[in-house]
């Protein structure tokens, strides 16, 4: 109990003069260590550490957002921008509607937040307040439909979870999946109806030649979070080699 009750003083008393999080934890373990438990070597510290990364489902999460970031970079992500367009382009408030059909797309590669919002903020923000929407918006449907990534499987925060509680990866990444999608068609309901309110502009309606042509020339980007998910649940791949396969 005297023990918890250092740790915590020592860690709130560090986090109120700034110093960061990792850092805090990382003082305090040490001199808890060195003056509350001398009798435990410190060389258990670098032990301990590495032993809690070294993992090999973990080496998933960068190949996940590896994945994320060459097709932002490529015309794959062009592609995914073009389909969710040919969905609700047509309907009043269109490229809010596309950023979150995007970031549900995209999140079922990266996994990630931070690399969805990256992403997509880069190129649908600029573009939406040049039609009209205020900039504070435009970020707001940006960082909130991003977090979709860590529901969505691959979410890498669901990787983690999964080692930290010995649970299956594939079972905690299916049970993600449901949740994911009905949030990002409620931020999509909600988007729909305040552009329809609020009179934002909607793209040209397609035909259904243009879209279904589309929708095929898009098919080698809407194929990744399948053959992600179903190598994992298939029992085909590991998620690491799914990862890389990506």
């Amino acid at each position: 109990m005297l023990t918890a009750t250092i740790l915590l003083i020592i860690f709130f008393a560090l986090m109120l003069i700034g110093v960061p999080i990792a850092y805090s934890m990382l003082i305090t373990s040490f001199v808890t260590l060195t003056f509350v438990h001398p009798e435990i070597p410190t060389l258990i510290v670098p032990q301990r550490i590495y032993g809690g990364v070294n993992n090999f489902i973990l080496l998933c999460i960068p190949f996940f957002i590896l994945a994320g970031e060459l097709m932002a970079m490529t015309q794959l992500f062009d592609r995914l921008i073009k389909v969710s367009n040919a969905i609700v382009g047509h309907i009043k408030g269109a490229l809010s509607h596309i950023n979150i059909v995007v970031s549900m797309f995209f999140a079922g590669i990266t996994g990630a937040a931070t690399a969805d919002t990256s992403a997509v903020g880069s190129l649908l923000i600029p573009a939406m307040v040049k039609q009209g929407y205020t900039k504070s918006y435009a970020t707001a449907v940006t960082v909130v439909s991003s977090v979709i990534g860590v529901i969505i499987p691959p979410s890498n925060l669901m990787v983690v979870a999964a080692l930290a509680t010995s649970t299956s990866v594939a079972a905690l990444l299916l049970g993600g999946l449901i949740p994911g999608i009905l949030a990002g068609l409620a931020q999509l309901t909600w988007s729909i109806i305040y552009g329809i309110t609020k009179g934002f502009p909607a793209e040209p309606k397609m035909s259904w030649g243009e879209r279904l042509h589309i929708f095929f020339h898009g098919l080698p980007a809407l194929g990744i979070p399948v053959v992600l998910m179903g190598g994992i649940l298939g029992g085909i791949m590991t998620p690491t080699e799914a990862a890389a396969v990506s």
